[in-house]
């Protein structure tokens, strides 16, 4: 996976939900041609509309919902994390990624941004299907210069707005960011309901069906990344880290650790170690 690339352009003509959320270890740029959809990023919730990106980093959950019932267009673009290193070695000394680390994961193209990246994009979908020789090494360049651009485009206020959502997105957006702040503590469903003055049932239901996940499984997922970020940068046991991320114990913290991420808290500790000074 650390080597892939892939583009698709899809034309969804009938209404589409992606049944549950997803996450992966490679890069995902999507690009909505037509339509209109919702787009939930981990924290956030977005309404997003055509000539926009969402830009997805390796083990971010996401997933796509309507807005209303109508077809939409969108292409996409997977590629793993060594992809560009391996074809074109130059390149590791520029930070292309970045802008897939930044606060907001959606820009909001203006007409020109759009004609020049459709014009990336439309190449680079050509090149897939077309298979000329040499071609690998022309989607290499074409994505750098993708990358290249998105750098460029000045974020306005407008990219820093979730746009306009319904009130059951909002509710759930702010059970998401609620969460996310509060993910050390204990977080019961009975708790979460009556704070945002819901039923259990309700929130539960709205939950998975803006999401994709359950309650439970948000939780986990939020405090899991947060367990790779101390295990990788911090000096603290596996214990600790547990009981500073959330989990009552090591052995409970252990076992969805390995369900999420494939192998032990050490394990990933010892693959992903950053040298502190």
């Amino acid at each position: 996976m650390a080597d892939i690339f892939r583009i698709e352009q899809k034309h969804q003509r009938r209404p589409y939900t992606m049944p549950e959320e997803h996450l992966h270890s490679y890069f995902e740029i999507y690009y909505l041609l037509s339509g209109e959809r919702y787009y939930f990023v981990e924290d956030q919730i977005y309404h997003v509309h055509s000539g926009s990106l969402v830009l997805i980093p390796p083990h971010v959950v996401h997933r796509t919902t309507n807005v209303r019932p109508q077809s939409h267009e969108r292409i996409l673009i997977h590629f793993g994390p060594e992809y560009l290193e391996t074809r074109i070695p130059a390149l590791k000394s520029y930070p292309l990624l970045d802008p897939f680390y930044r606060g907001n994961k959606i820009i909001r193209l203006n007409a020109n941004e759009q004609r020049t990246i459709e014009g990336i994009l439309d190449k680079a979908l050509a090149e897939a299907k077309q298979q000329r020789q040499h071609y690998e090494l022309y989607q290499a360049l074409l994505l750098s210069e993708l990358l290249l651009n998105i750098g460029r485009i000045e974020l306005s206020p407008e990219n820093n707005s979730v746009g306009e959502l319904s009130p059951m997105h909002i509710r759930v957006h702010n059970v998401i960011r609620f969460v996310r702040e509060h993910h050390e503590e204990s977080l019961r469903l009975s708790a979460l309901a009556e704070r945002f003055f819901v039923s259990p049932s309700y929130l539960s239901r709205v939950f998975r069906q803006v999401t994709g996940l359950t309650l439970v499984q948000y939780i986990n997922n939020v405090r899991i990344r947060q367990a790779m970020e101390l295990l990788s940068k911090s000096n603290l046991s596996v214990s600790e880290v547990a009981e500073a991320v959330g989990y009552e114990t090591q052995t409970h913290f252990s076992r969805i650790f390995k369900r999420f991420m494939g192998m032990t808290p050490m394990q990933y500790r010892k693959a992903n170690r950053r040298d502190r000074a």
